[in-house]
């Protein structure tokens, strides 16, 4: 495989989860020998890391433009770049994670020699009837990369029978965890401020009903994006603004929630939501939505290491977390068998699944066969 030349194509690197999980297969195939270019459209710093040896392309267009025309001229931009970094770099395998440029690359790419390889991130059931459609391209693909069952199951039998699962690894393994009893009296939410997906009015409106009870718990929401005004206002209307903190972006994550006494998810719809993932494996009590397709269902087994709760309602969100905080010693067993994904979703396991996929494509690449 160290011969080889893979191109990992993405939108940017940015905070996110998508482009967390691209960083990182970029970097563990680079780690392990292989020749990698990190390939991105948009213009954006980098946020992740990536390993020294990785080569980076960035397009650098500007983005988003906020209307339907300007969408088009920078996919259409990001299309034509993304041809002639192909046709320049020859790379033996393309490597992409499901948006517009990736779709619209399936549909027209002139040279159907280099394989490639599409992994869907998120719902497939979202993103409006446009998404559905232009997800009709994965029948172009060689192989699609899913992160769980249900998301595939969406799929015709002809894309299923050429796709894989493979989940989202626990990227930082924190063997250290706090014990309950010496936790802070707050609410950790970490998402993104985009209301439609990450729901983050349940959050308030659980939170309301908690603060009644527990009038001295403190919610922290971290992360940035277009919704947060919304949410202030929404705070400032229900008067819970002297116990509600928006801190912004940060990063380290876990250096700024691993002290509170619950993590709360209430997304209606994630691939694997990397958030509970980090959470889970700081060993935190963690409170989550069954958001669609699976993927906190594929992490949480309910009332063993943390809750499921069923989507948009504010009700059993709040329920839950009242249980954990009334129940410490149910609340620490939670956080302590929570810390079993280390295990269960290491980085070695995952890197050898995305691996043999590899693999299984290189060996058909003339004088590319890998030992």
């Amino acid at each position: 495989m160290e011969k080889a030349k893979i191109a990992c194509c993405m939108t940017t690197v940015g905070y996110s989860g998508a482009p967390k999980m691209m960083a990182w297969i970029a970097s563990q195939m680079a780690k392990n020998g292989c020749n990698v270019d990190l390939v991105t459209y948009y213009h954006n710093k980098d946020i992740q890391p990536i390993y020294e040896t990785v080569k980076r392309f960035n397009f650098n267009i500007k983005h988003r433009s906020s209307n339907t025309i300007g969408k088009i001229i920078e996919t259409l931009l990001a299309y034509k770049r993304l041809c002639a970094y192909v046709k320049k770099e020859k790379p033996d395998i393309i490597i992409m994670f499901s948006n517009l440029v990736s779709f619209l690359y399936l549909l027209l790419r002139i040279n159907r020699k280099t394989p490639v390889i599409i992994s869907e991130r998120g719902d497939p059931d979202k993103g409006g009837v446009i998404y559905r459609i232009l997800r009709k391209s994965y029948y172009f693909a060689n192989i699609i990369v899913f992160q769980t069952e249900e998301a595939k199951e969406k799929f015709p039998n002809k894309i299923q029978n050429k796709s894989v699962v493979i989940p989202n690894p626990v990227i930082q393994a924190y063997r250290k965890r706090v014990e309950y009893s010496k936790r802070d009296n707050t609410i950790a939410f970490a998402a993104r401020f985009n209301i439609e997906q990450k729901r983050q009015d349940i959050m308030v409106e659980a939170f309301e009903i908690v603060h009644k009870k527990h009038p001295t718990i403190k919610l922290n929401f971290f992360g940035d994006g277009p919704d947060i005004k919304k949410i202030m206002d929404m705070v400032e209307e229900k008067n819970l603004s002297r116990h509600v903190k928006f801190f912004g972006f940060v990063s380290p994550i876990e250096k700024y929630i691993r002290n509170s006494a619950v993590f709360v998810l209430t997304s209606d719809y994630e691939g694997i939501p990397n958030a509970l993932i980090d959470a889970m494996a700081l060993g935190m009590p963690v409170v989550s939505t069954n958001c669609s397709p699976g993927g906190a269902k594929l992490l949480i087994d309910n009332y063993k290491n943390g809750i499921l709760v069923p989507r948009s309602d504010s009700k059993k969100v709040a329920e839950a977390i009242n249980f954990l905080l009334e129940n410490p010693q149910e609340a620490d067993k939670m956080g302590t068998k929570a810390q079993d994904i280390i295990n269960r979703f290491s980085p070695e396991s995952i890197y050898s699944l995305w691996l043999k996929v590899i693999n299984s494509i290189l060996k058909n690449v003339k004088g590319k066969n890998d030992d």
